[in-house]
């Protein structure tokens, strides 16, 4: 059986000749820990990787870990969805979660998408898994947009903004449909803050003199 070659294995590795080109274990443990980007037992697993591929060096470095791009199929109020995410590049072990911000009640004029703002953008009732998958039964119809952030073993990290369109229950009311639709971003109605004009002024009629 014929050898694998030096870095052969299946799109796991990029060779960087720019990127610590040759350089040994020995001599990246040797460098300044403030300048090494990588601790001993970093170090340590990247060598394991790279021998199961016939890599012997640094030399060959992974991807960059980024979510694969993808084009969510519609949600519909009521109905059970799973759609799972696919990541490239880093190394095992990717997990997956939602980044979050701090909002504000007072800032939305809905319930709904106050919620929806605090956990992320996505629909309530769907939930982001540790493993990818996007899933659950949504409970409201919308636009949704959130950015899903990945970490591998290694602590890298790659992000990905993604858009849901959930689509409304069509054995509903109108009036039901209109109450379980969030609309993203919330916007309050505009304050006229100008000062009113002063109202003009009546044309003056003058009564017609009568003789005596």
């Amino acid at each position: 059986m014929a050898s694998k070659g030096r870095g052969a294995g299946p799109m796991i590795f990029s060779r960087s000749a720019n990127f610590y080109t040759q350089r040994t274990r020995q001599q990246l443990l040797a460098e300044e820990p403030d300048h090494s980007p990588f601790t001993a037992e970093q170090v340590q697993y990247i060598e394991k990787e790279l021998s199961r591929w016939g890599g012997s060096t640094l030399a060959d470095q992974p991807l960059a870990l980024s979510v694969n791009d993808l084009q969510l199929p519609d949600a519909q109020v009521g109905s059970p969805y799973d759609v799972a995410l696919k990541t490239s590049g880093g190394y095992s072990g990717v997990t997956y979660k939602l980044e979050t911000h701090d909002v504000n009640r007072d800032d939305f004029d809905n319930e709904y998408a106050f919620l929806v703002a605090q956990r992320g953008g996505l629909a309530l009732g769907l939930e982001l898994t540790a493993l990818g998958h996007i899933a659950g039964v949504p409970a409201v119809s919308g636009a949704f947009s959130f950015t899903v952030i990945v970490t591998d073993q290694m602590g890298s990290v790659g992000k990905k903004q993604l858009s849901l369109s959930v689509k409304a229950d069509p054995s509903l009311s109108q009036e039901e449909q209109d109450a379980l639709t969030v609309n993203t971003p919330p916007a309050k109605a505009a304050v006229n803050t100008q000062p009113l004009a002063p109202p003009s002024p009546k044309p003056v009629v003058n009564a017609p003199v009568v003789e005596p």
